[in-house]
């Protein structure tokens, strides 16, 4: 039997790191047969936080992430 899993990568900031574990989850999900779709807002091109509040330099930061 196979499962239908969907993995949701949430991070669209430059140097994410986390998206290479996601993609490896999802290959080795599909290597046991699943039905395996990794969601990635970067693909979807939508208009997501950039950069964390701590990124920004002080009294920078857009008032919307304040």
């Amino acid at each position: 039997m196979s499962l239908r899993i969907s993995i949701i990568y949430g991070s669209t900031r430059e140097g994410r790191l986390g998206i290479r574990f996601a993609r490896h989850l999802a290959h080795k999900l599909k290597k046991r047969n699943n039905i395996c779709h990794l969601i990635d807002p970067i693909d979807l091109n939508l208009n997501t936080l950039e950069k964390r509040y701590s990124d920004y330099e002080k009294g920078s930061a857009p008032k919307e992430l304040k």
